[in-house]
């Protein structure tokens, strides 16, 4: 019996997968802004994830997955310590 091969995708090949939206704005924005990012802190590799709106600690992405605040809790965490 053949065992059929399946084609085993890398975590980038899946993340621009994912994030296909956020791809093609970051080659849109290539063609305006030097390097196609604002910041040096979303410059990553393949591409940034660009976020479409965001209400309070929740962020929506271009190609609207629903993500959360990285850094909800050390923010809270910072913002409970300076209360005491």
């Amino acid at each position: 019996m053949a065992i059929a091969r399946t084609q085993t995708l890398t975590i980038e090949d899946e993340y621009c997968q994912k994030f296909a939206r956020s791809g093609a704005l970051y080659e849109r924005a290539n063609e305006v802004i030097a390097g196609g990012i604002t910041h040096d802190s979303r410059a990553f590799s393949p591409f940034p994830i660009y976020v479409d709106r965001a209400d309070r600690a929740r962020k929506w992405d271009a190609d609207i997955e629903h993500t959360l605040e990285a850094f909800e809790r050390a923010v809270a965490r910072m913002q409970r310590e300076a209360a005491v």
